[in-house]
């Protein structure tokens, strides 16, 4: 079974080393986000190919979105008062019996078929954007 991964912090250097270790294992990568580094995430999508890449910043992400057209991947911008409470998972797999959270951080893993198989997978917190917390004090 293909093992896939959405990354969130794609350009930071956790993100970095994790790409590479996603490339030397051959997991599918289905979403890539960043702050504002438009080069090494643009970089980074025509690599991996994900289905989305997302940047906080709405004019950073206008430019992605127009030197990334017709590849195939959908370009979004984050808002800074919103947070990421869950995310939608692709699964390879259409005989899964049971979904297992291996993280604490997550707080429920449901199964959604909505033209596909997929995995509702919900976080036990919110996580906002790196200026929303730099500017709540932390």
């Amino acid at each position: 079974m293909t093992k896939t991964i959405a990354l969130l912090g794609a350009t930071g250097s956790i993100g970095r080393q994790t790409l590479e270790v996603a490339r030397e294992l051959g997991i599918s990568v289905a979403a890539l986000t960043a702050h504002t580094q438009i080069d090494l995430l643009e970089q980074q999508a025509r690599q991996f190919m994900p289905r989305l890449a997302v940047l906080y910043d709405p004019d950073a992400a206008r430019e992605l979105e127009g030197r990334l057209r017709g590849t195939g991947i959908e370009v979004l911008a984050g808002e800074e008062d919103e947070y990421l409470s869950w995310v939608k998972i692709g699964l390879a797999n259409r005989h899964a019996d049971e979904l297992t959270a291996l993280t604490p951080t997550i707080s429920r893993i449901s199964l959604l078929e909505e033209g596909g198989v997929f995995a509702k997978v919900q976080f036990g917190s919110r996580y906002y954007s790196p200026a929303v917390c730099a500017k709540n004090g932390g």
